[in-house]
């Protein structure tokens, strides 16, 4: 198969990927009473933790975590 196949092949399966995400996110978003709720209480947690625990430059999954 030719090189450009093979890119647009990977190109296609992100974007089917990412769309079946979205959906998946959206169908749960309307459906779940508590959703928003439990949204907006990871992105607070994950706040205090990042403030816990600092990101160091030897460690190269924490800048992961944090973003």
């Amino acid at each position: 198969m030719p090189r450009r196949f093979v890119i647009l092949e990977r190109i296609a399966f992100a974007l089917f990927t990412m769309s079946a995400i979205a959906d998946a996110m959206f169908i749960s978003y309307e459906k779940s009473q508590n959703f928003r709720d439990n949204i907006h209480e990871i992105v607070r947690v994950s706040k205090e933790v990042s403030l816990m625990y600092p990101a160091t430059g030897s460690d190269p999954w924490m800048p992961l975590a944090s973003g």
